[in-house]
């Protein structure tokens, strides 16, 4: 579901510290409320690295919250270790999308390869598309003419992102 208070108060027992950004704390919240649905198998990957948002960048790291949550959540949810419980957080970058598919390829050897690389070339191409908007409403919404009405000034874009990303599948 949407993120919202209760349900970072459904997650908030096992949250380890204060310290922990809002992102990271609703997670709990997530998490506990897929259990709670009877979700046996939950995939959260640790994302070490994004995608280059263009060429030159210096660097293009998760900040190391979001790097390696998914291992808070493993040692922090006790639901998480129900037996019947899958919760699969293999180190996955985001680096491209060769580097992405192959990866998963090789995590998901059950699934035909090529149902896995199109999956993710689909996936890929939403992500761009996505960024892409979000890009151009920042744009529109944080660009205004100057006094004289002339110029153009912009608020900068910052190149690591959080997200929440759940994927549910049933048995």
């Amino acid at each position: 579901p949407t993120s919202n208070r209760k349900l970072y108060e459904l997650g908030i027992e096992s949250i380890p510290s204060e310290s922990e950004c809002y992102p990271a704390k609703l997670a709990h919240g997530h998490v506990e409320w897929l259990l709670r649905q009877g979700v046996k198998f939950i995939f959260y990957p640790c994302i070490p690295y994004e995608r280059e948002e263009f060429k030159g960048a210096i660097n293009h790291y998760n900040c190391p919250i979001v790097t390696s949550y998914a291992e808070n959540i493993k040692n922090n949810v006790e639901n998480l270790r129900d037996p019947s419980i899958n919760f699969m957080n293999p180190f996955l970058a985001l680096t491209n999308e060769k580097i992405v598919t192959d990866r998963l390829v090789d995590l998901f050897p059950a699934i035909p390869a090529d149902e896995v690389r199109k999956a993710a070339g689909d996936a890929w191409a939403e992500f761009i598309r996505s960024r892409t908007s979000v890009r151009k409403a920042r744009r529109r919404s944080n660009t205004w003419k100057t006094p004289a009405g002339t110029g153009l000034c912009s608020a900068a874009a910052p190149t690591t992102s959080t997200r929440r990303s759940t994927t549910v599948f049933r048995s």
